[in-house]
């Protein structure tokens, strides 16, 4: 469960990305969104990814909405300053994009999430669960990998 606009999300997002790469193949990740009260821009950056996911660009926007947080994550108008920058770097249909985020069209979708995520315990971002262990907060890299290397040997 995460928060795009989330600085330690950000901060656990490089190694997320690490685990994925190496374990490529061999785990699933789902995302979740979680979007914080206190995050103003979290909503929207969460609307924007499932913009791009409609075009077959979630994780896509996801990378680049995590990897420039820094640099939206402060707009007063994330969309029209950043994201449809983001988008037309995806190649995606930037008035589809746009019309998607303005209709507010994901907001059942992220609310399940917020929702989903209450009832599991969740109140902070990151929460990363493996199998039905809850992690609330990031890990350095050896001790995720210590985690998956413990729950892919418990499920042979």
């Amino acid at each position: 469960f995460g928060d795009y606009q989330c600085p330690a999300c950000g901060a656990a997002h490089a190694v997320v990305t690490q685990i994925l790469n190496e374990y490529n193949g061999k785990i699933s990740f789902v995302f979740r969104h979680f979007p914080l009260p206190a995050h103003n821009n979290a909503q929207i950056a969460a609307m924007a990814a499932e913009a791009a996911g409609e075009q077959g660009k979630f994780f896509e926007m996801h990378d680049v909405l995590y990897e420039n947080q820094k640099e939206w994550s402060e707009s007063n108008q994330p969309v029209d300053d950043y994201f449809v920058a983001y988008a037309k770097k995806l190649e995606l249909d930037l008035d589809k994009f746009k019309s998607d985020i303005d209709a507010k069209k994901y907001e059942k979708v992220i609310q399940q999430g917020v929702t989903d995520g209450t009832a599991l315990g969740v109140n902070s971002t990151p929460t990363f669960f493996i199998n039905d262990e809850k992690i609330s907060g990031g890990l350095p890299y050896n001790e995720f990998k210590e985690k998956i290397d413990k729950a892919l040997a418990a499920s042979q």
